[in-house]
């Protein structure tokens, strides 16, 4: 038998033909994954950071566990930058080293904190603060063209949570009159 089969020559175009035409150029492609023409997020997230870089567990006492001791961590959120933007949710999400997922009582750090001007009492809507998210004013927080604020919190971990993992910080913002939800990743470790 020959190579120059016909039958053999369509076994090797025929992928060929559909490599070539899989390979179009994938600039002009619009998927169902594909971003939508809103502002890109990147933008926020210049704008925001968490500090430190890195977070330290703090362990607390009192408290017995049979694994796990309950801790806290206390961070920065710092947001600003070149133009108004106005902070409305933010959400703290944790999860451990073996993938357990907890959710932080969130206190502003003691001493003056900055988030309104002056102190004010934050209504909520339940007598007891719901894990995870922080108090914020009814109003949000709004940061002016080219200033910026730092919000200092104290996250609390009871049991069940390794104090090594990631700390997932979800907030929503106004920016550019666009209301925008985005996510940092820190990492937590001792």
């Amino acid at each position: 038998m020959s190579l120059r089969s016909p039958g053999y020559s369509l076994l090797l175009i025929v992928p060929a033909l559909l490599f070539a035409v899989g390979c179009d150029d994938a600039k002009n492609v619009t998927t169902a994954t594909a971003p939508s023409g809103v502002a890109p997020v990147s933008s926020i997230q210049s704008a925001v950071s968490i500090e430190p870089a890195a977070l330290r567990p703090e362990f607390l006492p009192g408290l017995s566990c049979r694994s796990n001791r309950p801790f806290g961590t206390r961070l920065n959120f710092v947001i600003g930058g070149g133009r108004d933007i106005s902070l409305h949710r933010l959400r703290f999400r944790f999860v451990d080293r073996f993938g357990v997922i907890a959710l932080p009582d969130v206190a502003p750090q003691t001493g003056i904190f900055p988030m309104t001007s002056p102190p004010v009492s934050i209504p909520t809507s339940s007598p007891i603060p719901i894990p995870g998210l922080a108090p914020m004013p009814p109003d949000g927080v709004f940061i002016p063209f080219g200033a910026s604020r730092t919000l200092p919190f104290f996250l609390t971990f009871g049991c069940g949570a390794s104090s090594t993992g990631t700390l997932f910080v979800m907030f929503d913002a106004k920016f550019d009159n666009t209301m925008q939800s985005s996510e940092l990743r820190v990492r937590v470790q001792e």
